[in-house]
């Protein structure tokens, strides 16, 4: 009886249940591939520091954001098929000292933009996003390289240490043969003036063979974007001594090669800011050039150091960093830094970035911290 009930042929009722669990599994196979995936990440960042001399004093303060920028962001894609990506961003910034969001308090400061991936043609994305001096260039630049902010050129002159373009489209093509280019617009929007406060250019080539990479950029920003501070080189309170204003223009060449323990680098870019006429400000040229390397002295322990030149006409300022770093898991890590800067010229002042300027042409930073990432 078994056997005659196992062989009689399916009810057409039967076989619909069955088409219909058919349908509804690939239909939901199809729904869970193109479903969106978002990735929540951050870094957490905090020390204590120590500066030798701030206006004439020395001080002792809790600091952040020294290694790596303190952020929480919002990653995702969905997968539209065709080797097509639906990708956005939303970071911010903060403060693990007070809790305040940076950048000037925007809620998604440091990135907010959404676009498109495609493996044959590229990937275009709107909104504010870094421009190809931070995002290429700044790869090379020894703050990246476990030497903290400290150590980004000084005023941040060349815009290598990560700015951002608001109001900008930016496109990436493919890497073709090791070869990757990019180029990006960043609006004014202002009515009837194109090329006003805020409009913005920038391009990049790349190219990366094994362990070694090469890399190119260009920004220009027209108008406010363009005004750098500079009163504490000259001992000045801040505001007093500014340049740029009509626009800045700023490019750079870098590389760098990846040994079996060691990291080295290095890379020169330049910094052209021209002063609004009529307004007796005048233009400034700033040139970089560094040299560093990184040095894995056991699996959990790794050395780094670096040295920058910066000269604005006759004035020089000599930066050396230092850096010991210890992994307890590849999320968690404390480290140790110490930077001197030296700056040689006519009254001329020491002045770290993120630091308030020395009274003196000689300013020494040592800072201990934790670094946690997720």
């Amino acid at each position: 009886m078994s056997r005659r009930f196992l062989s009689r042929p399916p009810s057409p009722r039967r076989r619909l249940a069955a088409a219909c669990l058919s349908a509804c599994v690939a239909l939901g196979a199809g729904a869970a591939h193109a479903q969106s995936a978002v990735t929540l990440y951050g870094i957490v960042d905090a020390g204590i520091g120590y500066v030798s001399n701030v206006g004439g004093k020395t001080q002792v303060l809790a600091t952040n954001s020294i290694m790596q920028a303190n952020r929480l962001g919002f990653r995702g894609s969905e997968d539209l098929g065709g080797g097509t990506k639906a990708i956005f961003t939303l970071e911010n910034g903060y403060s693990t000292t007070t809790g305040a969001l940076g950048q000037g308090g925007k809620l998604f400061g440091r990135q907010a933009f959404v676009g498109l991936k495609d493996d044959r043609y590229g990937t275009l994305t709107l909104g504010n996003q870094y421009d190809f001096m931070g995002l290429t260039l700044g790869m090379y630049e020894t703050s990246t390289w476990l030497l903290g902010q400290y150590s980004d050129h000084p005023f941040a002159n060349d815009r290598a240490n990560s700015l951002r373009l608001t109001n900008s489209v930016q496109y990436l093509t493919p890497v073709w043969s090791g070869f990757q280019f990019g180029a990006m617009y960043g609006f004014s929007n202002l009515p009837g003036d194109i090329n006003g406060d805020g409009r913005a250019y920038s391009f990049s080539a790349t190219y990366a063979a094994g362990p070694l990479n090469v890399a190119a950029a260009y920004t220009e920003v027209a108008g406010t974007s363009s005004v750098l501070d500079i009163s504490t080189l000259f001992g000045r309170p801040a505001g007093t001594v500014q340049i740029g204003g009509s626009y800045l223009r700023t490019f750079g060449v870098a590389t760098s090669y990846r040994f079996a323990k060691t990291f080295v680098y290095a890379m020169y870019t330049q910094a052209l800011y021209a002063g609004v006429r009529g307004q007796n400000v005048q233009n400034a040229l700033f040139r970089n050039g560094e040299l560093g390397l990184t040095y894995s002295l056991t699996p959990y322990v790794t050395a780094g150091a670096g040295y920058t030149l910066t000269t604005l006409g006759s004035t020089k300022l000599h930066q050396v960093s230092t850096t010991l770093d210890y992994a307890f898991s590849k999320r968690t890590d404390v480290y140790a830094m110490f930077l001197a800067e030296h700056a040689q010229g006519n009254s001329v002042h020491a002045s770290i970035i993120g630091i308030g300027g020395s009274s003196s042409p000689n300013q020494l930073v040592a800072d201990i911290g934790i670094r946690h990432k997720f």
